[in-house]
């Protein structure tokens, strides 16, 4: 039993610490393409780039137009893999949570 329970709090720790290395691996791909137009905190809204903290995008959809492109946004899917680009999807969650702080 003390066993199982050691294993599993062992499993949730390097789950946690998974997600957290994921989070980083979004945020440092944003912050070195998208920062520019959305600015760090996704406010920016240079040259018409939508506030990311108040998106209400699905993944789906935030995956379309990073990969695909929109209006003066380039696409990006010849220079992120999908890892990649779903990271910083998983970003994008991070920094509309900051509205809601």
């Amino acid at each position: 039993m003390k066993t199982t329970i050691i294993s599993i709090a062992i499993g949730l720790s390097a789950m946690s610490f998974n997600n957290k290395k994921q989070e980083f691996i979004g945020k440092e791909i944003f912050e070195k393409n998208c920062a520019k137009c959305h600015g760090k905190d996704g406010t920016k809204r240079l040259l018409g780039a939508k506030n990311l903290q108040k998106s209400v995008l699905t993944n789906t959809e935030n995956y379309e137009i990073i990969a695909n492109g929109k209006g003066k946004m380039p696409s990006w899917k010849e220079k992120l893999s999908t890892e990649q680009i779903n990271q910083v999807i998983e970003y994008l969650d991070i920094l509309k949570q900051k509205t809601k702080e």
